[in-house]
């Protein structure tokens, strides 16, 4: 995963925190990562050059 993002509105503001601190707790395939940092689990979405699309915190 690169530390790089894209600009859209589906990234959290912490992305670079929660990327670097977080852990990869399950990988859904190749593109998409379930992440927990500090007890909340994020939805991460890479594109095809391994940048991040999204990052968002999951609700349920």
């Amino acid at each position: 995963m690169q530390n790089e993002q894209k600009i859209l509105p589906f990234i959290h503001k912490n992305a670079k925190e929660i990327i670097k601190k977080g852990k990869v707790i399950i990988i859904v395939n190749k593109n998409i990562y379930v992440i927990e940092y500090n007890g909340k689990k994020y939805y991460c979405r890479l594109d095809s050059k391994g940048k991040i699309e999204s990052l968002s915190e999951q609700w349920a």
